[in-house]
């Protein structure tokens, strides 16, 4: 399965781009051909300030309902007409002082705004997403649609194969024109293999010269591409950003801070330019000496595991390689799992929200088990909701068929930046006693996010519940009681914080001094 990129996908990135743009009143639009558009919204000739607020928030109303071109028409046309920006009327260009017959509102016109607008949306927040995805999937595939109504110049390009962050994207990557229909494919390797593929080889960009009409400037364009579409958008939007953030961090006063902070967006703008060796997966030295955050369980759904039948999936031929490491084999055992049907529940799990995509990024020994982070790419591109790989599991922890004595004397322990306010999704491979993802979850939920669910590929349906039922509770402290002020000391949290698996390991324990010697003596050994 190949990943297209369209309008099909909820457009939640989209609308945050969009949702960031200022206004710009122009009288042409050849005054906005330099990437302006990736910062301002505009409409040339519509010079009220009002009314450009208007059709804005109109647009930006269809993006976030799904409202259909032909609704936002309706729409909008009764409101344009009452503003008497409609037809042709006489306006005086600033420019020049000359008295023209300008165009105002018609529908093809507004068919146009409203299809660039959406396009160039889209096409940032998709970038932000292929950014996400390309470690799983690092290469894109020019689609022209190659049909009767494809230009020539455009057919050229149809197939050709690049990696996400070669030159050529930044000039090619559709839309390329006005009413442009190209999008891309984001391919793996095996895909690329399995459809024949190759990737293209380098050539010298050619060059049109173009004098713009409103400045008499002359600009170089790369040959098919119309005037103020030679931008990424996603490129130029993510630049702009980064200097805003540049542009802050020179603000901050204490030389320390600001050099930090000055050395930290050097390194998310190598990491975000695709260099390697940046920003890798950090197994911290004194993890040890920590313990996992837990958070109130609330009313935190079951768990939605994929597949029940652990063995079946733990014998896929393409298993143990994915655990190892190779992502291709990853991204074909979650293709043959993930069917249209799991793919649907997960997406009613959100409620109508759109949650950042986070996966588990575990360490296995000397290797790292990819498996959660291509299911975490490979649910934010059928889903469209944005993958966020900003945290990551600090130590190796070694659970995998190991047993819930040590899986509880050695907690999975989390680093990296949370979005204060913003949902998250939590996946992960596979889930036993449901620890890993309770401490992931603390670890969220105790630097101001929210963790609306999990989702695993695999695991028995008794471990789908990690909220701890008050009736086990009352049974644990029942039995082993006087253990849980020791538990409390180790471990940083009492028995209400466990998961539902936890807790009946524990009330299945036949004695107290059984739990001390397998979990508190070995948690304390790790402490020390």
């Amino acid at each position: 399965m190949r990943i297209a990129f369209g309008f099909d996908v909820p457009p939640q990135q989209a609308i945050n781009y969009f949702r960031a743009k200022g206004l710009k009143q122009t009288f042409s639009y050849d005054e906005m051909v330099r990437g302006e558009h990736a910062q301002a919204f505009t409409i040339a000739k519509m010079l009220d300030n009002d009314l450009l607020q208007d059709v804005y928030d109109s647009l930006l109303q269809a993006m976030v309902s799904g409202e259909s071109m032909q609704d936002w028409k309706k729409r909008l046309i009764p409101h344009l007409q009452a503003n008497g920006w409609w037809g042709k009327q006489e306006m005086v260009d600033p420019a020049t002082g000359k008295t023209i017959s300008a165009q105002l509102g018609s529908v093809r016109r507004l068919e146009l705004i409203f299809r660039t607008n959406m396009q160039s949306a889209y096409a940032a927040g998709q970038w932000q997403q292929i950014q996400a995805n390309k470690a799983t999937m690092p290469y894109l595939q020019y689609n022209a649609v190659d049909d009767l109504r494809t230009r020539d110049e455009h057919r050229a390009l149809n197939n050709k194969v690049y990696p996400v962050d070669h030159p050529f994207w930044r000039y090619y990557y559709p839309p390329n024109g006005w009413n442009c229909r190209c999008s891309v494919i984001q391919l793996s390797q095996k895909m690329l293999d399995d459809a024949g593929l190759s990737v293209s080889p380098d050539e010298d960009v050619e060059y049109k010269n173009w004098k713009n009409p409103r400045t008499g400037e002359t600009v170089k364009l790369p040959k098919g591409i119309d005037p103020g579409f030679q931008f990424n958008a996603g490129i130029q939007r993510a630049e702009h950003l980064q200097e805003l953030a540049r542009e802050k961090a020179r603000a901050i006063r204490d030389a320390e801070l600001r050099d930090a902070a000055e050395n930290g967006l050097a390194l998310v703008e190598r990491a975000v330019k695709g260099e390697k060796g940046i920003m890798p997966l950090v197994i911290n030295p004194a993890a040890k000496d920590m313990n996992p955050v837990r958070t109130e369980w609330g009313d935190f759904p079951d768990v939605s595991i994929v597949e029940t039948n652990e063995k079946a999936f733990r014998q896929h031929p393409n298993y143990d390689k994915a655990k190892a490491g190779s992502i291709d084999d990853a991204l074909i055992l979650i293709q043959e799992y993930l069917t249209s049907s799991k793919i649907n529940e997960i997406k009613k799990m959100s409620g109508g929200k759109y949650p950042l995509i986070t996966g588990v990024q575990a360490v296995e020994g000397a290797s790292t088990n990819v498996i959660p982070e291509v299911f975490a790419s490979y649910v934010s591109m059928v889903t469209g909701w944005q993958l966020d790989n900003a945290i990551f599991q600090q130590n190796r922890v070694g659970h995998t068929k190991s047993s819930g004595f040590h899986r509880m004397a050695t907690p999975a322990l989390f680093g990296g930046a949370v979005i204060r306010g913003e949902n998250y999704l939590l996946l992960d491979d596979f889930i036993g006693q449901g620890g890993t993802l309770a401490n992931m979850k603390g670890y969220i939920e105790s630097n101001g996010g929210f963790v609306i669910g999990a989702v695993v590929m695999a695991g028995k349906d008794f471990s789908a519940r990690l909220k701890l039922q008050q009736s086990t509770l009352t049974e644990l402290r029942k039995k082993h009681g006087t253990l849980e002020s020791e538990w409390l000391a180790v471990f940083g949290y009492g028995f209400e914080l466990l998961t539902e698996s936890e807790a009946r390991y524990l009330i299945r324990t036949e004695n107290a001094d059984r739990i001390r010697a397998a979990i508190l003596a070995e948690a304390k050994k790790r402490n020390s």
